[in-house]
């Protein structure tokens, strides 16, 4: 299965077009959190998620909007009610197995505490070789990454919504997963919003 990677969208709804654009060919969307920011919904992004069938997981911000202090943000006249009862709906994680692996997705640590940011080479991805997982696909940190940790594929797409950082310019960023080879693609776009 050719698995199309998304994170920390943040609102940035033509980023996230532009990201299911660049990947092309995929069987499914996979989202890894913060749809939203913590303090603004927008329906473009739900609803281009909830188009797209893609399977997503609960960021911080995403829980923090859902919180009563998104209370006002989710009361705003442009708000589709229907869209954040579809935001609401959504786990905190999404465990599967695709090709015989075990896929394992969540916004920032499977392991407590479940808000830590795992970098490269922080203590916090060393950890992750324990989990009861093949792959294990992560967001938070709007860094892409691929890290072997023992039998643990670690991956991150990166930001598609809020740039990051690049030799070229700020960059957005998404990736493609085959579950059936293990190979990890990351693919840097131009910012916009």
């Amino acid at each position: 299965m050719r698995i199309g990677l998304v994170s920390d969208i943040h609102g940035n709804a033509a980023g996230l077009a532009a990201a299911i654009e660049a990947m092309g060919r995929i069987d499914e969307l996979w989202c890894a959190g913060d749809i939203v920011s913590q303090s603004w919904f927008c329906n473009d992004t739900v609803a281009l998620l909830r188009a797209h069938e893609a399977r997503c997981v609960l960021g911080n911000h995403d829980l923090m909007l859902l919180s009563a202090h998104g209370a006002a943000a989710r009361r705003a006249p442009h708000v589709d009610p229907e869209l954040v009862d579809y935001l609401a709906g959504l786990p905190h994680s999404v465990d599967t197995v695709a090709d015989g692996r075990r896929v394992l997705m969540t916004h920032a640590t499977p392991l407590p505490p479940h808000e830590e940011y795992v970098w490269p080479h922080s203590a916090e991805l060393q950890r992750l070789g324990t989990v009861d997982t093949d792959v294990l696909i992560l967001g938070h940190t709007h860094q892409a990454m691929a890290v072997q940790v023992g039998p643990v594929l670690v991956v991150n797409p990166g930001s598609t919504g809020q740039p990051v950082a690049h030799p070229d310019g700020p960059m957005l960023s998404c990736a493609t997963l085959d579950t059936a080879t293990g190979e990890f693609r990351v693919q840097a776009l131009p910012a916009v919003r």
